[in-house]
């Protein structure tokens, strides 16, 4: 993690979220695993013991900056290669597969490529009409963020138990 985020999470923890006799559970998803993890590390060494650390189909951190150097176009400008994998990640869940490649959106003058996103997504059922630009615009912001985060994320080893869980439901 980045030493801000470090030093929002020690904020966070330090206003009282733990408290001796609470019952701690935390829960990541995909690479909010590696939050997840790093807040374990912090309570764990502030004293606090969790009850269930569970990341849902998480990827260890080394794995995740392996897979992402390895994807095609990952020299090309952050905006195309960051808008390509905000177009996979959106149809991850549904799976299917927005058809935007690095080329296309290449090609596309700057200002209107999350737009392009964004039509191809609704062309196949990923988002309704009623989503806007500036809608995704706020959701990229967010993806970008956690992305970088993620990519840089030194993870340490934990002393305590994780529950993966992978694959919850098909359909």
């Amino acid at each position: 993690m980045h030493a801000t985020s470090q030093s929002k999470f020690r904020d966070c923890l330090k206003t009282g979220v733990t408290k001796p006799d609470l019952v701690l559970l935390l829960v990541g998803f995909c690479v909010g695993g590696h939050l997840a993890l790093e807040m374990a590390q912090q309570l764990h060494q502030q004293g606090d013991t969790l009850a269930l650390l569970a990341l849902i189909e998480a990827s260890a951190p080394k794995h995740h900056k392996l897979l992402i150097d390895s994807i095609p176009g990952r020299m090309l400008s952050p905006d195309i290669f960051d808008l390509r994998l905000f177009a996979e990640e959106m149809s991850a869940p549904r799976g299917k597969e927005v058809p935007v490649s690095c080329e296309q959106l290449q090609q596309l003058m700057p200002e209107v490529r999350l737009a392009y996103v964004l039509e191809q997504a609704r062309v196949f059922e990923l988002l309704p009409e009623e989503v806007r630009v500036e809608d995704l615009e706020n959701l990229f912001k967010v993806f970008q963020t956690t992305a970088i985060e993620s990519y840089n994320y030194e993870a340490r080893p934990y002393p305590g138990n994780i529950e993966k869980i992978w694959k919850l439901i098909e359909g």
